[in-house]
């Protein structure tokens, strides 16, 4: 096959070609199809970029499920689905003309990305970059056809006026464009503790830091320079390595951090970018857990703790963490492993625990997130030591390998947040 552009029609059974096939077959098939011009083809998104699409109809353009060819390579693929580019900022080159006495005004507008309209016309100052105030997109071309009634997703106004009859403005037609920009991010943070399998669309990952010899750190510092208006998030997370874990670094588990310091939910101005705020992050205090049923008691250097009204044996196993908060849920409690369940009101744990506890102790089972992540261990031999247990439930105090991932969220590619600059301390307690 081949794609050739009719040039004119003489009658029900001759055609004219624009450009002659590049085969001979006299008892070939036809088929009048919408074409389009490729692009590019964006591999991290699976996304092909095509121009000057000939859609023209509700059953003539690109849709979801069709095939698309390539005329000369002839490879093929199915089209998923047929995308929108939300627009983070745009660069407008508008080339015009202003004699002294006239002006040159810009107004833009586009499709909301949520389809539930258009925005309304702002002004556009050309030569810069433009931040619209609302989330605004520019539609494919079949798109516009069949969510937008064939109207254009995205247009720009532009008004000429004169103080004299005989001196006017001028655009230059054939050289109007912008540069259209969308920033991939997402507002997901799923299994981002988890080796590469986070599904942030958004994020930086540092390269590892080995602490020279003797340096081993228990805690950590990381200070970001960052903009983050409403909608937006920042999430900073370490990846530690103990010098004796013989776990693999790539296989160790990212540490959740959390923003402390008096600009800890501090937000940036929505309308001032350059709006950049220092955020602190450190080891969390504690890891996130959820109570089980029941109550226990706890005796001092006895790894065998009663409960009472429990269900260990359907609640607890071996290799579970729980968690027993005393006077401060963040600064006073004790985590440890358990090695044995022997009843429903029976476990037995790896750390003794340095205290008594009456009857009628709540007890936390650590959620699976935040097993193997790094907390700030209040009965660590030296208090609020980094502390964690690798995937073989092995205890783990201090670090001598560091790494730091950075992740972006937003709920809208219309405002994102971005990261000037970071610095990240390995402390010594």
């Amino acid at each position: 096959y081949d794609v050739v552009e009719v040039a004119s029609v003489a009658n029900s059974s001759t055609i004219t070609l624009r450009g002659a096939p590049s085969f001979t077959d006299a008892t070939g098939n036809f088929m009048f199809t919408p074409v389009a011009e490729f692009v590019q083809i964006d591999a991290n998104t699976k996304t092909i970029q095509v121009n000057d699409s000939n859609a023209t109809n509700s059953t003539f353009l690109f849709a979801n499920g069709d095939t698309i060819i390539g005329v000369d390579s002839v490879a093929n693929a199915v089209i998923n689905e047929v995308v929108d580019t939300n627009i983070s900022y745009l660069e407008p080159r508008l080339y015009r003309n202003t004699p002294e006495g006239t002006l040159h005004n810009a107004h833009i507008k586009g499709r909301l990305s949520d389809d539930s309209g258009d925005s309304s016309y702002e002004i556009l100052v050309t030569n810069d970059r433009f931040y619209s105030d609302k989330s605004i997109k520019v539609m494919s071309r079949s798109n516009e056809i069949v969510n937008n009634s064939g109207n254009k997703s995205l247009n720009i106004l532009q008004t000429l006026t004169s103080e004299d009859s005989f001196v006017g403005a001028s655009i230059d037609l054939q050289s109007q464009e912008s540069l259209v920009y969308e920033n991939i991010i997402n507002n997901v943070t799923t299994d981002e503790y988890k080796g590469d399998a986070g599904l942030a669309a958004a994020k930086y990952v540092s390269r590892t830091i080995e602490l020279a010899e003797g340096l081993d750190a228990e805690d950590i510092k990381v200070f970001v320079n960052a903009y983050r208006p409403s909608g937006t998030d920042i999430k900073v997370y370490a990846k530690v390595l103990n010098a004796e874990d013989p776990t693999s670094f790539k296989d160790t588990r990212w540490s959740l951090l959390q923003s402390t310091g008096t600009n800890a939910t501090k937000l940036s101005s929505a309308k001032d970018r350059g709006d950049v705020i220092e955020y602190t992050y450190e080891f969390r205090n504690a890891p996130d857990a959820t109570a089980i049923g029941g109550t226990v008691t706890v005796q001092n250097g006895n790894t065998t703790i009663t409960g009472d009204s429990t269900t260990f044996t359907s609640d607890l196993a071996a290799g579970d963490l729980i968690k027993i908060n005393l006077l401060n849920t963040d600064t006073d409690y004790f985590v440890s492993m358990v090695t044995d369940v022997n009843s429903d009101t029976e476990i037995v744990v790896a750390d003794a625990p340095d205290f008594d506890d009456p009857a009628g102790t709540p007890i936390q089972k650590v959620d699976e997130e935040y097993k193997n992540q790094v907390f700030r261990d209040p009965k660590a031999p030296t208090a609020f030591e980094a502390t964690y247990y690798n995937q073989d439930n092995m205890k783990y105090i201090g670090y001598k390998y560091l790494a730091i991932k950075i992740v972006m969220n937003a709920t809208s590619t219309g405002l994102n947040p971005y990261v000037q600059d970071y610095r990240a301390i390995a402390v010594s307690l």
